[in-house]
């Protein structure tokens, strides 16, 4: 592709990345050919290591993002505490359970 850059650093840019492109091409390609030399790699560079690490950082919030997340989890733990009580068995003794159902009926249903 062709594209006009108004300044060097710019091309030097979009060349940069277009060779860093290239070679995870090319590694990805490679370690898919030797998928059963047993390599423990992960198949990453150092560079790129380095930088995942870096986002990974926890974030530092403050006391009141903290007051309200624990006011919105308390919130939700009452709201789980109100679920619906179950249902109450209405008949304890099987042969009360099918009073009315003929007894044709009853037996389909247990074959």
């Amino acid at each position: 592709m062709h594209q006009e850059y108004a300044d060097v650093r710019d091309w030097m840019e979009a060349l940069r990345q277009a060779v860093h492109d290239e070679e995870d091409f090319q590694e990805g390609k490679r370690l898919k050919d030797n998928n059963s030399s047993g390599s423990t790699s992960s198949g990453k560079r150092k560079h790129d290591e380095q930088t995942t690490a870096k986002t990974m950082k926890n974030p530092k919030y403050t006391t009141k993002e903290k007051r309200i997340y624990h006011a919105k989890k308390k919130e939700e733990k009452v709201d789980k505490e109100k679920a619906a009580p179950r249902q109450k068995s209405m008949h304890r003794v099987w042969a009360d359970a099918h009073t009315g159902i003929d007894q044709k009926m009853v037996d389909e249903r247990k074959a």
